[in-house]
């Protein structure tokens, strides 16, 4: 191990894969299930046509595909997540963005519920 450290019990391990699996599945359904009604407004409030929301809705999803891997790489690179995420949040609060703040504060408490799952008096 590097640096000294003892390794991870794979019963640890499987515990923490488990929850993050779970972080994971219920984040991919808030951000799936948006989509539809995604849609709709498109459709009934802005007056748009299927065609264009279908290939918005393909740029966007391309895009977040895109994106993804470098992001991924930053995250993992970097050894200071929690001040990442701070910034994330301060770059929204000064554009504006209070949604994005919002959900910036719940991948955090997920964060840390993970970490303390992990780290905490009662690891699994």
């Amino acid at each position: 191990m590097p640096d000294g450290l003892a390794p991870i019990p794979d019963k640890v391990t499987s515990r923490a894969n488990r929850a993050l699996d779970a972080v994971n599945f219920f984040l991919a359904d808030v951000r799936d299930g948006l989509g539809p009604y995604l849609a709709v407004y498109l459709l009934t409030e802005q007056h748009w046509d299927e065609a264009r929301i279908g290939v918005v809705m393909s740029i966007a999803a391309l895009a977040g595909i895109v994106a993804q891997t470098p992001a991924g790489a930053l995250v993992d690179a970097t050894q200071q997540k929690r001040l990442l995420m701070i910034g994330a949040a301060i770059t929204h609060a000064r554009r504006h963005e209070t949604q994005m703040i919002i959900g910036n504060a719940v991948l955090l408490i997920l964060a840390a519920v993970v970490a303390w799952g992990r780290f905490g008096p009662y690891a699994f």
